[in-house]
């Protein structure tokens, strides 16, 4: 771990959406069918209904980066719980 590591994701050093690997073969394959899905579908639309198709995937992205992001809240809420915990003294823990 990062002696500064609240410095260097100051200056963005550290930018934890980028440390996400997203070439998993299913990811790969997934990935592979929708941009063959999509460009097979466009290509079948008129410049309305294309913009249209656009404008759909544009919101769905809008929407998982939303999820994503509140994804990576609730992780960060979580270890910073788990970290105040293990750091409480242990003499009340044992008189428990």
């Amino acid at each position: 771990m990062h002696k500064d590591m609240i410095k260097e994701l100051y200056y963005g050093k550290i930018i934890p959406s980028n440390s996400i690997s997203y070439k998993t073969k299913k990811y790969v394959e997934a990935s592979g069918k929708f941009y063959k899905l999509k460009e097979l579908l466009k290509s079948s639309l008129d410049n309305k209904q294309a913009e249209i198709l656009y404008d759909i995937i544009e919101a769905k992205e809008a929407m998982t980066d939303e999820i994503i992001f509140g994804s990576f809240k609730e992780g960060f809420k979580i270890g910073m719980c788990l970290t105040a915990e293990g750091l409480k003294s242990n003499s009340k823990q044992d008189k428990a």
